[in-house]
């Protein structure tokens, strides 16, 4: 569906001769790394992610490890801020003086902590291969302080959604447009409300991390971290496609 929906804004752009803007190019990266993600994903599962641990050969297990929660897990985190922040590139061209700053404080703080987490994917394990090689000598941090910052960072960027949902209706409610206009720009922007609910659920989820069979009981935080990404880019998305029900 985020394909459908960020085809048919890329149309609505070209189509209206608006031509497309920054917000467009990070929406079209987050969706790249997202459909990556999905690749990889479902390479993993077939070489044994979703099953009970021992019924996965041996040889198979730091494939998916690296693919699965490395790649993949560093993709996810990408594909996620980026989508949050294709929606707040568009908010801020909704905003002016100091509001614009506070709202550029908030994307970059937001792209901060979930870079921050992308990274830590990988620096977690010294040295870098007892990441997906849990038998190679080492030292890892505590899965308090690795999942600690994997829900405080998930949590932050569904505030953030909230904030972007909200924020429309103090910016177009003053704006001199019919009534009607404005009740339909502002429910369409604050569609990004849905990707903040995502965003939570996901966090509870970050808790299966901490269990012994990641591999089995991983699979809810996989699909809630491709929702988080797919109802980031519609909610994105749904502002420009108003324009086809006003054609219709």
């Amino acid at each position: 569906m985020s394909t459908v929906f960020l085809g048919l804004r890329i149309y609505c752009k070209i189509w209206r001769s608006r031509g497309l803007w920054w917000d467009d190019l990070v929406l079209v990266i987050s969706w790249i790394l997202f459909t990556q993600m999905g690749v990889i994903c479902q390479c993993v599962i077939n070489l044994g992610f979703g099953k009970y641990l021992c019924d996965v050969p041996p040889q198979n297990r730091p494939r998916i490890s690296f693919w699965g929660a490395g790649v993949a897990g560093c993709f996810t985190n990408l594909a996620i801020v980026w989508s949050k922040t294709s929606f707040g590139i568009t908010i801020l061209r909704l905003t002016k003086y100091k509001l614009r700053a506070f709202v550029l404080g908030v994307v970059v703080a937001m792209n901060i902590a979930m870079v921050l987490q992308a990274v830590f994917v990988w620096a977690k394990c010294t040295p870098l291969s007892k990441n997906w090689s849990p038998k190679t000598p080492g030292t890892c941090w505590s899965l308090r302080s690795s999942n600690g910052y994997a829900v405080f960072s998930g949590a932050f960027s569904g505030v953030c959604d909230i904030f972007f949902a909200t924020l429309p209706w103090h910016l177009v409610w003053s704006l001199r447009i019919p009534r009607r206009e404005k009740i339909g720009v502002v429910v369409a922007m604050s569609t990004g409300v849905f990707a903040g609910i995502t965003s939570f659920v996901k966090c509870a989820k970050i808790l299966s991390l901490g269990t012994r069979n990641f591999n089995y009981d991983g699979t809810a935080l996989v699909t809630w971290s491709a929702a988080v990404i797919s109802t980031t880019i519609m909610a994105s998305c749904i502002p420009v496609l108003r324009v086809l029900f006003r054609e219709l």
